[in-house]
């Protein structure tokens, strides 16, 4: 669900959490910079913890590291989040998902096994 700071509904929300220490921030930055310019119906906020507010935020979304991505939509309840750097594709994927006109993984609905714990279980 889409929470303050949003304009329309029909507009998803990414909040990228970054570090000032963090190597792989600036090029989460710049793909970020460039997926804005391909897509109208986002709402693109960077937070850099560096102030307790931005800490706060980063609590309620339990951001264990970054860069993290956190996209909200009204097609999706809650929120999805991405560690780590990602591609164009992985956050068109996402948001499509989010603003309710993509897919959940279809892999997963496809995938008749998977493995725990070393051993192969089949479904």
């Amino acid at each position: 669900m889409i929470e303050e700071n949003t304009e329309s509904n029909n507009k998803a929300r990414i909040l990228l959490f970054t570090s000032p220490t963090c190597p792989a921030c600036p090029s989460a930055k710049r793909l970020m910079q460039e997926f804005i310019k391909e897509r109208q119906d986002i709402i693109y906020e960077d937070i850099p913890l560096i102030s307790a507010l931005a800490q706060e935020k980063a609590q309620k979304y339990d951001v264990m590291s970054v860069p993290t991505f956190i996209i909200q939509g009204a097609g999706y309840e809650g929120s999805i989040g991405l560690s780590g750097n990602q591609t164009k594709a992985v956050l068109h994927k996402y948001v499509d998902l989010a603003l309710g006109i993509g897919k959940p993984e279809e892999s997963v609905k496809k995938k008749r096994s998977f493995n725990l714990f070393g051993l192969k279980i089949k479904l």
